[in-house]
């Protein structure tokens, strides 16, 4: 699912919502985010797929990560706190996944299909680098990447 204008704007909405501000954003919903059910139910969601590590940083994260390796298959999977956006990173190819690119293999289907079933939308490469007018840092626009999942550059 590629991002019109109006997703955009629906986005920039929970970004102001959860961020309280464009200009002046404040973090302090990760901690209690974190704390809260969502990471929980996130990990018991993937159990069914393979091995699970969860891999979030309080500190630089407004998403919760997760690696997962189902058989033969390693993905990197984050869930955005300002939902309900995701994405998933298959680490053999480095390809983002999404509805319109699944990959090749059974578990990197389901776990789309899972996350999608689920109500999270997942993001592809060309959304997650497209910008919102986010200040962080002195910046005035950041990547969707930076502004959902971690504050950190947007690694291709």
């Amino acid at each position: 699912m590629s991002l019109d204008d109006r997703d955009i704007g629906v986005l920039i909405a929970r970004l102001i919502g959860k961020y309280g501000s464009l200009d002046d954003p404040q973090f302090e919903f990760v901690e209690e985010d974190f704390d809260g059910e969502d990471g929980r139910k996130y990990l018991a969601m993937f159990n069914e797929l393979g091995e699970i590590d969860e891999d979030t940083d309080i500190n630089d994260d407004v998403s919760f990560g997760y690696l997962i390796k189902c058989d033969a298959c390693q993905f990197y999977v984050r869930i955005s706190m300002i939902k309900p956006y995701a994405f998933v990173r298959n680490l053999a190819d480095r390809s983002f996944l999404h509805a319109e690119n699944r990959g090749t293999s059974e578990c990197s289907r389901r776990l789309v299909d899972l996350l999608i079933a689920k109500g999270l939308v997942v993001l592809g490469k060309d959304d997650l680098m497209r910008t919102v007018p986010l200040r962080i840092d002195g910046e005035e626009q950041v990547s969707i990447f930076r502004a959902l999942f971690t504050d950190s550059y947007f690694y291709s």
